[in-house]
């Protein structure tokens, strides 16, 4: 019986030793393994990282060429004043207007494209103060090109139109004070038109701050006319809607001579583009407020045909 139990020990020992044998013979070859797997995988990150880093530097390639596609002349505008072949944004018009009538207590005022007048309006005003006056200082020939704000209110007092609608408000006029805040008009915007449209490039003319300021008071001072006169105008009218053709008729009162009729050429051909506009390009945020005013208008026309039928009626 002792011997029995020897063998099986020994057997025990046979069994459990085979496979030491065994795996101390696959070591080498499951280690040769796991290196090649690590080399590969070692090659793989770096191909994928260089082909990251390329593909990094296509993008910042791409973000660095956006902005020189862009037209110098359109930097800083939104689609609805470049659609109507402008350098003013309409859009701070529009808001201008609103904030205006509810701060003179006239509530519940709705803008159909009066803004697209008035921003338009301005810019014809300023090109033609500018011109005007860099013009005046040249046929001088005097070597100084500077439109300090004397020469300017000199070019004013000589233009007879200019001084119709402007020699009023020259005695209200504050230096200290900043009138650009007044007018919603960005000063960047300002004096880029002034470099590119009013100067056309010419490094010899130079502009003064007072005199910037003094224009700025004079556009915001028509402004306040205008906005005060389509109101009238919208009132007598039965509307609480100051639309385009009350701007217009505004402009028509306001101003005389080479302005008025630089406005109202430039008012028709954004008249035209405004007619011409597809319902996807037309602004967004307007769509339901001019759509009330339309309706609007629609029943204001169709009360006026109740009560002129009332009145013969009443002859009869």
């Amino acid at each position: 019986m002792p011997p029995s139990k020897n063998l099986k020990n020994d057997k025990s020992k046979v069994t459990k030793e085979t496979p030491s044998k065994k795996s101390t013979q696959s070591e080498p070859v499951e280690t040769s393994k796991k290196s090649s797997r690590k080399e590969s995988r070692k090659e793989h990150r770096k191909t994928s990282r260089k082909e990251d880093s390329d593909s990094e530097e296509e993008v910042e390639v791409k973000v660095k060429q956006k902005p020189a596609e862009k037209k110098g002349s359109d930097k800083g505008l939104n689609k609805e004043t470049i659609s109507v072949g402008l350098m003013f944004n309409v859009k701070p018009y529009k808001t201008w207007l609103k904030t205006y009538y509810n701060n003179t207590g006239k509530n519940n005022v709705k803008i159909m494209n009066a803004h697209y007048m008035m921003a338009s309006m301005n810019e014809i005003l300023v090109f033609n103060l500018l011109c005007g006056a860099s013009e005046m200082i040249q046929k001088q020939k005097t070597g100084l090109l500077d439109l300090t704000l004397e020469r300017f209110l000199m070019y004013i007092q000589r233009t007879d139109y200019l001084l119709t609608s402007f020699s009023r408000f020259h005695s209200r006029y504050e230096p200290g004070f900043d009138y650009s805040k007044l007018i919603p008009l960005d000063k960047n915007i300002l004096a880029r038109f002034i470099e590119k449209r009013c100067f056309h490039k010419n490094d010899t003319l130079n502009i003064n701050k007072d005199t910037i300021n003094y224009i700025s008071y004079l556009v915001a001072q028509t402004n306040v006319q205008c906005a005060e006169i389509a109101y009238v105008f919208s009132q007598f009218a039965r509307k609480t809607t100051v639309s385009a053709d009350g701007i217009k008729a505004a402009t028509q009162l306001f101003f005389s001579g080479k302005v008025l009729t630089d406005i109202m050429t430039k008012h028709e051909q954004i008249t035209r583009i405004l007619k011409n506009k597809s319902k996807k390009d037309s602004d967004k945020g307007e769509k339901e407020e001019d759509s009330e005013a339309e309706e609007e208008e629609e029943d204001v026309n169709e009360s006026e045909g109740d009560e002129e039928s009332d009145d013969e009626s009443e002859d009869e």
